[in-house]
Order: C-alpha cells, then structure tokens, then sequence
C-alpha cells in the first residue's frame, strides 16, 4: 500500500522540481534583461529619487513625491477625517500619474534611445519645482517633483515587462525576498544583492536629502537637478537605453 502511494506522488514530487527549476531560471532571466550599465543607472535613478521625495516629504510637512501608496493611504485618512490633506495627496498622486503618462508619450516619440531625452525633462521638471520652491510655492514645487518622479520611472525597460520601478522599493524588497529564497533552493547565491542596492540606493539618497534640506533649501534640488543633467549626458556617452 505504501508502495503504491509513493507511486501515485512521484509524478507530484517531478512536476514540483520542475517548477522550483523553472522558478530559478526565471528570475535569473529577469535578472539578465538590465545590463551592467542599466543596473547602475538604476540605483543611481534610486538613489535621486530617494533624494527628491525625502526633500519632498519636508516641504511638503509628510506628503510624499514618489511613494504614491503612502499617499493614497494619506488621502482616505484625509476622506475619513480632514479633507485640505485628502486634497494634497490626490493633487499628487494626479501629478505622479501625469509625469508616468507624460514619459510614456516622449518614450514613443524619442525614439530607440530615448534615455537621454527623458532624463533631461526629469530635470526640467526639478528645475521648474526649485524655481516654484524659491518664490515660496511649496505645494506647486511638490506637483512638479511627483511628476518629475513619475517620468522617472519610464527610464528602464525589461524585455516583456514593461518599466522598471526605481522610485519605491515595495517590490523591490518583494523581489530581494525571493531572490534570497531562490539562492537556497539552488539559484544564484548573489542574485539578491542586486535588489539590495536599489534599497540602499533609495536610503541613501534619501537621507542625503532629508539632511540637505535645512541647510541648502531649495540649493538641493538645484544640486539634484544637475546630477540629473549629468546622469543624461552619461547614459548618452555610454548608450544606456
């Protein structure tokens, strides 16, 4: 009888391998589908995003430029309760989606390279946001960050995927999890460490943000707009698309 039951289950236990194998080759796929250079512009692209929403987030008293479901929960507690916050996070949230859609258009005008160019209307949009911070328009700064912060975000593709994230990390951190699960069940020891950069990245950035903003005010996001500007002139010399 015993017999038999190890018979029945050996088809389950081969389909069951053949999955965790199909598992790991996958994410090792998906791994391959940025390049070296991709890669580092991603945590570079993290690393700047961390910046903008930490100096965001200070400007703006607790309103994020980038984190949108940190907004949304913001604005039904807003519902819920006082209506002047629910108003500030939905006049985000529509610019972030705004700068996605407005990134997704200039993607299919640019061409076959189109990094470079939306690099540069990241930084024009962080150039309108320090000129609106400097005359004291705090909330119309911050509409320009998110939507600088959702251009962001059309800047890397994976094949078959569509964009690749670099301004949260929710996924980010899903994605380190498994890979940290698949380099035990045999796949690559170091595929997590990849995910681990773009987390370090976003800290970085952010707490680099969070301290300049007391000292340089809107002299920071200037500084992150030249490092934008710098970023596109290196993904041109380099032929990061």
């Amino acid at each position: 009888m015993l017999l038999g039951k190890r018979h029945i289950l050996r088809p389950y236990w081969r389909a069951t391998r053949r999955i965790a194998h199909f598992d790991i080759v996958g994410q090792a796929e998906q791994m391959s589908d940025l390049s070296p250079q991709q890669r580092s512009l991603a945590v570079l692209l993290a690393a700047l995003a961390g910046f903008v929403d930490a100096y965001g987030y200070r400007q703006l008293g607790g309103f994020f430029v980038s984190f949108m479901s940190g907004n949304t929960t913001k604005l039904a507690v807003g519902l819920a309760t006082h209506l002047v916050p629910a108003g500030v996070a939905v006049s985000l949230v529509a610019s972030f989606v705004a700068g996605a859609f407005l990134g997704a258009l200039l993607r299919g005008f640019l061409g076959p390279r189109p990094t470079c160019g939306l690099l540069i209307v990241v930084a024009l949009l962080l150039a309108v946001a320090t000129g609106l911070g400097s005359l004291g328009y705090a909330l119309p700064s911050g509409l320009s960050l998110a939507g600088a912060m959702g251009t962001e975000n059309e800047l890397l593709f994976r094949r078959g995927e569509g964009p690749f994230g670099v301004t949260y990390v929710t996924g980010v951190l899903v994605q380190l999890g498994q890979d940290l699960a698949a380099a035990l069940r045999g796949g690559a020891p170091l595929g997590w460490t990849w995910q681990l950069a773009l987390w370090l990245g976003l800290l970085a950035g952010a707490l680099v943000g969070a301290l300049s903003f007391p000292v340089l005010h809107t002299g920071a996001l200037a500084a992150a707009t030249l490092a934008t500007l710098v970023l596109a002139a290196g993904a041109r010399h380099w032929g990061i698309d």
